[in-house]
């Protein structure tokens, strides 16, 4: 996934509905390439880690 996000010159979003267990991973990714992440991935929990 963060390959995608640093290979696209022009992608302003990235809407995620994966699995709760690579959300995280892939919002730091975008967020270090300077795209805006849409989290739509369900089943995620208030102990999850905070990005």
């Amino acid at each position: 996934m963060s390959q995608s996000v640093r290979d696209s010159d022009s992608a302003a979003v990235l809407v995620d509905f994966t699995h709760p267990s690579v959300v995280y991973e892939h919002t730091r990714a975008a967020i270090a390439y300077g795209v805006h992440p849409v989290i739509g991935t369900t089943g995620l929990s208030r102990s999850s880690s905070v990005i």
